[in-house]
């Protein structure tokens, strides 16, 4: 804030009020994008803005023991007069924010202060990417043909939900709709042979992404071969993630890979991926820009070739990235770069 000569700063979204609270919710609709409560900073306290509906909620549950004061109005004042209110609560300053507010600056930098994760977030990230993993995988030995897509989904947000995270984004796809859509929304087709099962998860904040590929009976040689491919994509990807270089070195290494394997044009299919953490992407690799590699800081890559994916999150470190997805317990492809990535199951 004295860098950028702000005198107030309200942070109003979810991914950047779960990041200054060390997990707080402030959402009560998921799929909202801005909460219930703004945080208003000054030089000398921490304001949370709020109504009487939310307020025993947030001190009770989400901020018990952080220090901050609480500054509350009814709720149809907050309804509609919400941002105006916070605009007032400022003062004759220099308010930036990252949500809306009239005559507010926009609080550009935080996702950069977020970035790299503190070792506390890395312990809850670790757990995270083990019940994510434990919950997707779990779902995958279950399958059964005739299982529709909708009823997968299901399976996999329960699985995730027993242990506490939550999954905003649950794609499902079988047989041809694997090979026909790289962002398959579930539907009422059932399962014959082939599954493909995605999620985006999150918990105290933090997101994980992951996918896993599961067939019934001997796999066709083409799924054996884009499966391999689709696997060196993905180490090179994971390889070239090292703490200072760029996004767009770890670009270039995928883009080779691709042409590399005989598929020079499948990236342009379907999003490459990106840095992770407080979104399930913070940003995406493919725009040019130079983002650096940070030690502490999550990628989820996400290579596909027309029938085949592969997706993990992982975590930069001082000593090379670190896969944090991989239960040990799922079948692997080994891989030119000496990193195994997950094979297809075969059941």
């Amino acid at each position: 804030m004295v860098e950028r000569g702000w005198d107030r700063l309200a942070i109003g979204t979810i991914a950047t009020f779960a990041w200054a609270t060390a997990g707080g919710r402030s959402y009560i609709n998921t799929f909202d994008t801005g909460g219930v409560a703004t945080l208003l900073y000054s030089a000398e306290r921490v304001e949370v803005l709020t109504s009487n509906v939310e307020m025993p909620r947030l001190e009770q549950d989400e901020l018990a023991g952080l220090p901050v004061e609480y500054r509350v109005i009814d709720w149809t004042d907050m309804f509609f007069n919400g941002p105006a209110w916070i605009r007032e609560a400022a003062g004759e300053s220099v308010l930036a924010a990252d949500i809306a507010i009239d005559g507010a600056v926009p609080a550009d930098g935080l996702a950069d202060l977020r970035a790299a994760l503190v070792p506390e977030e890395v312990l809850r990230m670790r757990a995270l990417a083990a019940d994510t993993a434990a919950a997707l995988e779990q779902v995958a030995r279950s399958l059964e043909p005739g299982q529709t897509e909708e009823r997968i989904a299901a399976d996999v947000r329960a699985a995730l939900g027993d242990r506490g995270v939550l999954s905003p984004v649950t794609l499902v796809a079988t047989d041809r709709r694997v090979f026909d859509h790289r962002h398959p929304l579930p539907t009422e087709k059932k399962l014959e042979r082939y599954a493909m099962l995605v999620t985006s998860s999150v918990r105290h904040g933090l997101w994980c992404s992951m996918t896993r590929l599961v067939h019934f009976g001997e796999l066709p040689a083409e799924l054996v071969a884009k499966a391999q491919a689709c696997a060196e994509v993905d180490a090179a990807y994971i390889v070239a993630t090292t703490v200072g270089r760029t996004a767009v070195d770890v670009f270039a290494a995928g883009q080779a890979e691709y042409a590399a394997r005989g598929h020079p044009d499948e990236w342009k299919l379907h999003h490459q991926g990106g840095a992770a953490g407080y979104g399930s992407r913070e940003y995406f690799v493919g725009g040019g820009h130079p983002y650096p590699v940070l030690a502490g800081q999550c990628f989820a890559w996400n290579p596909s070739i027309a029938g085949v994916k592969s997706e993990d999150t992982i975590l930069a470190t001082a000593a090379g990235p670190e896969v944090l997805t991989d239960t040990g317990d799922w079948p692997a492809l080994a891989t030119d770069r000496g990193i195994d990535r997950p094979a297809i199951l075969v059941r």
